[in-house]
């Protein structure tokens, strides 16, 4: 992570606004990569991982395997615990590069009952489901220095991780 990411994060961690559980969330996010960005200039630290994981998920527990596997431990968020902020999920979607319809999960009940299979839905709508309702976030969203990646499937990762890592997969 360069300064500038270290930057955006501190800055949207001071807007954070909502649920103490909300604003306890991004305090450690931030303090997560703070922590971790001295780590890495003490201990030359390979990289730096986020997962918003499900661990009920099996797509979500493979990625974390191959992440490991990879001789990386990851800052594991359970988002149904601590789900992602409004904020923080734009900035999810701008750094992966999807619009944020590419991150809900249709599989679920309450995506039907709530009529969330319009395209003409409104940003601030489906924004208000993510907050609503958390198991609508398709998982795992992956974040490191090479990027940001919804890996379904979980082989997507192998491209997030160093190349020295790719060899142990």
């Amino acid at each position: 992570m360069d300064n500038g990411n270290a930057i955006e994060i501190l800055a949207a961690l001071a807007g954070v606004q909502g649920a103490d559980a909300q604003k306890n969330a991004a305090f450690d996010v931030a303090f997560y990569y703070l922590e971790r960005r001295i780590s890495l200039r003490i201990n030359m630290t390979p990289m730096d991982v986020i997962i918003y994981h499900n661990p009920r998920c099996g797509t979500s527990r493979n990625t974390l395997g191959l992440i490991r596997n990879a001789g990386i431990e990851p800052h594991i968020v359970e988002y149904l615990k601590t789900p992602p902020t409004r904020l923080l999920l734009l900035q999810l979607v701008a750094r992966a590069g999807v619009p944020l319809r590419a991150l809900l999960r249709d599989k679920e009940p309450v995506f039907r009952e709530l009529g969330l299979n319009g395209n003409n839905l409104a940003e601030d709508a489906l924004l208000d489901a993510f907050e609503a309702h958390p198991i609508l976030l398709n998982r795992p969203i992956v974040v490191t220095p090479k990027g940001v990646r919804l890996c379904r499937p979980s082989e997507l990762v192998i491209d997030l991780l160093p190349p020295r890592s790719k060899a142990k997969l």
